[in-house]
């Protein structure tokens, strides 16, 4: 089975201060879930188009930064 047909949400993450200050997705870096990969890529297109603050990029649900923001829902009881 590929990793695309296993995966059931897709992954965005929204920089703050744009993807050059490395601050590991977390603090002011906003991670979303989508159910969709059309609905996830329509929000990365949204975003600023110039990679700064608001500059949106989809991420891979295996990704280090999907795993944070799933682990922090956990925290948080979601």
């Amino acid at each position: 089975m590929s990793s695309k047909s296993k995966a059931s949400h897709w992954y965005g993450i929204e920089y703050a201060y744009g993807p050059q200050v490395i601050n590991n997705g977390r603090l002011a870096d906003t991670v979303r879930e989508f159910s969709t990969k059309a609905e996830r890529d329509a929000w990365v297109k949204q975003g600023n188009p110039q990679r700064g603050p608001g500059w949106r990029q989809a991420i891979r649900a295996d990704g280090w930064q999907a795993r944070q923001y799933r682990k922090q829902q956990q925290r948080m009881g979601k």
